[in-house]
């Protein structure tokens, strides 16, 4: 269950993260794994947010959240990010980006494993942390800083 954030609830120019510890995980783990997507700089300044949820067969879920604000702080991730990902991964944002891209805000998903481990690779589903950035002219700013 995704507790969908709406645009107006961000601020212009921010990286959201979110993803999910299901009961068989280690909630401290996938918290880590959400900090470790953050270049190291960002890390001791933000607190990711908990909440606890109940599955529908009644499994307990923990949803991690954490914010960035600034477009200082968004072009500095997304310079991180670029440094991180690997050139399949660059080529495959590439090849979607129509689809990434809405209102504003370019969306990924991460494998939540590898950053746990610190390395950062697109997985679109499964066990996964959702990447939202937003900021303004999103397209150029990725360009820009050779995400794309």
């Amino acid at each position: 269950m995704s507790v969908y954030v709406k645009r107006r609830d961000l601020p212009r120019a921010c990286v959201y993260l979110e993803a999910f510890a299901h009961a068989t995980e280690d909630v401290n783990k996938v918290i880590q794994a959400v900090l470790n997507v953050l270049p190291e700089e960002f890390r001791e300044r933000v607190t990711p947010s908990t909440e606890k949820l109940e599955g529908y067969y009644g499994n307990a879920i923990t949803v991690i959240r954490l914010t960035v604000e600034g477009e200082r702080e968004v072009k500095a991730y997304l310079k991180a990010l670029a440094e991180k990902l690997t050139l399949n991964d660059k080529a495959y944002l590439r090849s979607s980006l129509n689809a990434r891209i809405d209102k504003g805000s370019f969306y990924l998903r991460l494998d939540k494993d590898e950053a746990y481990r610190g390395s950062l690779r697109i997985r679109e589903e499964g066990t996964s942390i959702k990447v939202r950035i937003t900021v303004k002219k999103i397209v150029e700013a990725l360009k820009e800083l050779k995400v794309l």
